[in-house]
């Protein structure tokens, strides 16, 4: 059994066999808890910056008014441009998430579309 995904023009979707899944999730596990430990680590940063803020100019501005946003950039990524893009999405933080496909091949554009009427 292979490991490597197969792209399926006519569906725009790809074909990952459940070793490759099981790679790619752990991958992204990793990959979210990094990214959830950079983002703790920058929500600290920012509260402590904005709380400077609010004393130098006589005022406090709410940590919850603060927005994220994060950029995902993707080529040929179907799969896991959706898997990544439903993690960050599921981050308990105030987010913007931004995709930038560069010029994908395989469907991916197609996947980017079903998501552009999510909020």
């Amino acid at each position: 059994m292979s490991n490597t995904i197969t792209p399926r023009p006519s569906h725009g979707k790809a074909s990952v066999s459940p070793p490759a899944r099981r790679a790619l999730c752990e991958h992204l596990d990793d990959v979210i808890g990094r990214m959830q430990h950079d983002l703790d680590s920058a929500a600290s940063l920012v509260a402590q910056a904005v709380g400077e803020v609010g004393g130098q100019v006589g005022g406090q501005v709410a940590v919850d008014e603060v927005e994220l946003t994060v950029v995902i950039p993707v080529y040929n990524e179907p799969v896991t441009v959706l898997e990544i893009v439903d993690r960050v999405r599921a981050l308990p933080i105030s987010k913007q998430v931004v995709v930038v496909d560069d010029g994908s091949t395989d469907g991916t554009t197609q996947a980017l579309e079903r998501l552009s009427g999510l909020p």
